[in-house]
């Protein structure tokens, strides 16, 4: 990401891989969630730490203080985050881009997960793609359509083995 994006506010994707079958435990919550792909819809609508560019570099890193949902499952040592699609659209946002992309595709919302905060009640900013045949340029092909920008990083967590 170039420096001119340091401020500018807009709405992410984040595309993961899940390894393995994983059970993930936050305070009172519980998620039983199974291999394969997820997507996970957030915003970033501030100013320099919460900027788009900081809030997705953020998510990139694996050694940090876990503070959202995300940052649980981010930094499981099962899991690849492949990219991030970012959408710099002043009128987007992370509840309308998940209903749109539920729309269209076969999507399984991971019930109030990343969606505490949410004034949409959206049930959930997490979901999972069951299509086994997903992949990623089949991800990319389908943001850029959406005039999506695609972050071509990609950082593995953890040693499966």
């Amino acid at each position: 990401m170039k420096d001119q994006l340091l401020d500018i506010p807009g709405t992410y994707i984040l595309a993961l891989e899940l390894c393995e079958r994983t059970i993930l435990q936050i305070k009172k919550l519980q998620w039983s969630l199974k291999s394969g792909f997820y997507l996970y819809f957030g915003s970033a609508k501030g100013r320099t730490s919460t900027s788009l560019k900081n809030r997705v570099t953020r998510h990139f890193i694996t050694q940090k203080k876990s503070f959202w949902h995300i940052d649980y499952l981010t930094t499981h040592r099962s899991v690849i985050l492949h990219r991030a699609y970012l959408n710099f659209s002043q009128q987007s946002s992370e509840c309308q881009n998940l209903s749109n992309f539920s729309k269209d595709t076969v999507f399984k919302i991971i019930s109030r997960f990343g969606s505490s905060d949410c004034k949409n009640n959206c049930g959930g900013h997490l979901g999972y793609l069951p299509d086994k045949d997903i992949d990623l340029k089949w991800l990319d092909d389908y943001f850029e359509d959406w005039k999506v920008k695609t972050i071509q990083k990609e950082r593995q967590i953890g040693n499966l083995s």
